[in-house]
């Protein structure tokens, strides 16, 4: 259900959206913890795609409670909590959360680019150019690694140009003046 909520708010249909995960949480807070922390997590996702910092930061924090015993899915929180905190105007704070998040990157099942892309922006907001330099390359060599899995060249071009973390990982990879890859190379 938690699935069907975040496609939902992705077509613009955002109060449906929450709405559904909302019903997801109910349905699986007394059952599932790991499912009502998957959804309190979408909840956060597209409050923060909503511009609902506040509301973003209330549901990643309460997701992070609920997924306390469950170490792959907290770097994705983390990074929705550290771009709500960041859209808060708590820079300092936003880039520990992150910090965080990155120390579990390597076991995530979901949000990997995420939590990468989080790093490296909040990393340039601080100014340490150098790290962010060095985590957009890692991140972009992550994407690239991922992107290669995929025959289909036009399944790998959609990934790599049209999931919006993806697009924005190479587009601030390149900012940062790291080598990514000309378009002729996606298909």
């Amino acid at each position: 259900m938690a699935n069907l909520a975040w496609a939902t708010a992705k077509q613009g249909r955002v109060s449906e959206g929450l709405q559904a995960a909302r019903e997801a949480v109910a349905l699986s807070k007394h059952t599932d913890v790991r499912e009502a922390g998957g959804a309190r997590t979408v909840s956060a996702a597209i409050l923060l795609d909503a511009g609902d910092a506040q509301g973003a930061e209330l549901e990643a924090r309460r997701a992070l409670e609920l997924l306390a015993g469950a170490p792959p899915g907290r770097p994705r929180v983390q990074a929705l909590l550290a771009r709500a905190v960041a859209a808060s105007g708590r820079p300092a704070e936003a880039l520990a959360i992150a910090e965080q998040g990155m120390r579990g990157v390597d076991g995530v099942e979901q949000g990997e680019a995420l939590v990468r892309l989080t790093y490296v922006e909040l990393l340039h907001a601080a100014g340490r150019v150098e790290e962010a330099k060095e985590a957009a390359r890692v991140a972009k060599d992550r994407l690239l690694e991922r992107a290669s899995k995929i025959v289909d060249p036009d399944w790998r071009r959609s990934f790599l140009v049209r999931v919006a973390e993806h697009a924005r990982t190479v587009e601030i990879a390149r900012d940062l003046g790291v080598q990514v890859f000309d378009d002729t190379s996606l298909g």
